[in-house]
């Protein structure tokens, strides 16, 4: 629990959640993992949910050995729909409605919600694996507001460093002056959202540096990377902005349709989510091949790129409120305090490159805002829980090229 003199940080959409309940058309019961803590399950076990004497039944199973603990101890297994077992013909918990909140896992109870503690201060954020959340962000047409919230206790369920992980990761002295870096240009409003996380690049990559030059000297480090993003801040205000940005290649859409669609066949979508976008794709190289296209998947996806920017015009606020959000939900760039911040960021990249390579995939003449929400509530089930997915995408990008160059490319490809 987080103490009630600690501050509290949340975006201002955070106060106005509440669940659409049977209403929902994409409900959080289904297609993920959906684990509780060993004091859950022998609450389960307890009550008479579930039976005693045997370990796991046909809706439950014990974690494997090697990955069981305290707070990720038994897992419920999904039908073969993908739903859990315990989700109700008219789309709610059968469990709160027969034993109410109280039985219900942290995993349920909490989500979307996200708190992480950090020094002192508690900062919150919704999942964007609920089409709530999103239809709450479409809603903030001036932008998200981070508000301070009046101390109260919350339960973790995220991210909790303090002393000893600072100690470890000497980044985490710097985490308020990047963690304002980081708004601050996803919310440069002026720039094209795929110029702001180049320039982020820029200076996360200049922060690294200044932590792995004085290695010896942290508050000299923490003070040097203060000074910095002051000046980057005031730099990116100044006409020299796009002078740096000429300096990046030029754009290559093909290198992101060829993303999208392998991420699409390996991630593991549903089949309906992934036919959606491929099969509609095949079905259009091929026609385009038939006559006599030179390069019959470039021009597809630039057809798509066209009809996407027209079809979003009025709405790109929605895409940067999704960032933002993403960003603070996964704790970019100190998800994993084991990496370093470039390798933090390209993750943050990657989603970008995700989230606007299949809207535009996914996007026809009929699509509505409805349309568009599903498509995003998917896609962050998939990247903004699985933290192998984070870790092999850094992989990939070090294999493939993870330079400042390639990783301006892939954006302005989007």
């Amino acid at each position: 629990m987080i103490n009630e003199n600690k501050g509290v940080l949340a975006p201002s959409v955070f106060k106005r959640f509440s669940c659409k309940g049977a209403a929902c058309r994409y409900n959080c019961c289904r297609d993920w993992s959906i684990t509780m803590s060993r004091d859950e399950y022998r609450g389960w076990k307890k009550c008479g949910i579930l039976p005693k004497g045997k370990l796991e039944n046909e809706k439950v199973h014990l974690c494997p050995e090697k990955l069981r603990s305290e707070r990720i101890y038994a897992e419920i297994l999904l039908d073969d729909e993908g739903k859990c077992p315990y989700l109700s013909e008219d789309g709610l918990c059968q469990l709160q409605m027969d034993y109410g909140v109280k039985e219900m896992t942290a995993t349920c109870r909490l989500f979307p919600r996200h708190v992480h503690q950090y020094f002192g201060h508690a900062e919150c954020s919704l999942s964007m694996g609920c089409e709530k959340v999103l239809e709450l962000l479409l809603e903030e047409k001036e932008g998200i507001i981070l508000e301070k919230l009046p101390a109260q206790n919350f339960e973790i369920y995220s991210s909790n460093f303090g002393i000893r992980e600072r100690r470890k990761h000497p980044r985490l002295k710097s985490y308020f002056d990047i963690q304002t870096l980081c708004l601050a240009l996803l919310q440069a409003e002026e720039l094209a959202m795929e110029n702001r996380l180049i320039l982020l690049g820029m200076s996360i990559q200049t922060l690294d540096r200044i932590y792995e030059n004085e290695t010896a000297d942290r508050e000299k480090a923490r003070e040097t990377a203060a000074a910095y993003v002051l000046d980057f801040l005031s730099m990116v205000q100044q006409s020299e902005t796009g002078n740096i940005l000429k300096r990046f290649p030029e754009e290559k859409p093909l290198s992101v349709f060829n993303s999208v669609t392998s991420a699409l066949l390996t991630i593991g979508f549903s089949d309906k989510f992934q036919n959606d976008i491929l099969v509609r794709a095949g079905k259009a190289v091929t026609a385009k091949k038939e006559q006599g296209a030179e390069n019959p998947e470039l021009e597809y996806y630039q057809e798509c790129r066209k009809l996407f920017a027209h079809w979003i015009a009025g709405k790109e606020y929605f895409l940067e409120n999704v960032m933002v959000m993403f960003l603070l939900w996964f704790n970019i760039p100190f998800h994993e305090p084991g990496k370093n911040l470039w390798e933090n960021y390209l993750y943050l990249v990657w989603v970008w490159v995700m989230l606007k390579g299949i809207l535009c995939l996914s996007t026809t003449e009929e699509s509505t805002v409805e349309d568009m929400i599903d498509r995003c509530t998917v896609l962050f089930r998939k990247v903004g829980h699985n933290k192998q997915e984070f870790l092999d995408i850094i992989d990939a990008f070090q294999k493939e090229g993870d330079t400042l160059a390639h990783v301006a490319i892939l954006l302005r490809s989007c």
